[in-house]
């Protein structure tokens, strides 16, 4: 496996990992109740990380990352239905470093 695979398995362990200690039915169902609220911890603990900043041209020249890492981790996100605006987000951020 290339760096770069190897890179991603490990990007897409560790936000599996944060998704399956946050995210939970109860919490999803409490998000459909609020109308679409966002999981605040689990959106806090995904800035942190700064998995979102990879929407951005210059974060991903300076990580050396791609869209192939962005795509990873929405993909995770999605798996898990993880009430988060980071799709809106990763627009925005990607809207204002053009």
């Amino acid at each position: 496996m290339s760096e770069a695979g190897t890179s991603r398995s490990d990007l897409r362990a560790a936000v599996r990992d944060l998704l399956q200690d946050l995210v939970s039915e109860s919490s999803l169902r409490a998000a459909i109740d609020n109308a679409g609220a966002r999981h605040e911890r689990l959106w806090t603990r995904l800035l942190e990380m700064g998995v979102i900043e990879l929407a951005a041209a210059s974060v991903r020249r300076e990580v050396e990352g791609s869209h192939l890492d962005l795509a990873v981790v929405f993909e995770e996100l999605g798996r898990a239905l993880a009430p988060v605006p980071a799709h809106s987000t990763a627009l925005a951020v990607s809207a204002l470093d053009a």
